[in-house]
């Protein structure tokens, strides 16, 4: 399963008119970038999971040092993420520009992921004969 299975879940959500529903979509947008990022570092940076609390951070670190698009992207959808499911007090106004926000940042992620070279690895030193 692939990060981006996340957002055919937003399409069967969408027609649930409800303020849970959007909500849901935006925690899914989140972690369908999220979990794409992941594993763009774990194929390509060697990244390991360490299964805590501090990885999504580590991965938008990583990310962050070859694409700050792809890192400030990942930011607003963790916040909308945050939002979405801890502020209950948020208008729903707020939610749906939040909504339409995240689903063209998960998209751009997506975008720059997959045309993501990583890095050149430093070439080794060759001794002096």
């Amino acid at each position: 399963m692939r990060g981006r299975d996340f957002l055919d879940i937003v399409g069967v959500l969408k027609p649930v008119e409800s303020e849970a529903s959007l909500r849901t979509r935006v925690g899914r947008m989140y972690y369908a970038a999220y979990l794409e990022a992941r594993g763009w570092c774990e194929i390509h940076l060697g990244y390991q999971r360490v299964k805590l609390g501090r990885e999504p951070a580590d991965v938008q670190r990583m990310l962050a040092a070859i694409d700050s698009d792809i890192a400030d992207n990942l930011a607003f959808l963790r916040g909308y993420r945050n939002t979405a499911d801890y502020d209950l007090n948020v208008s729903s106004e707020t939610l749906l520009m939040q909504h339409a926000d995240a689903l063209d940042r998960v998209n751009v992620v997506i975008g720059l992921l997959e045309t993501l070279e990583p890095p050149l690895s430093e070439p080794e030193s060759t001794p002096e004969p």
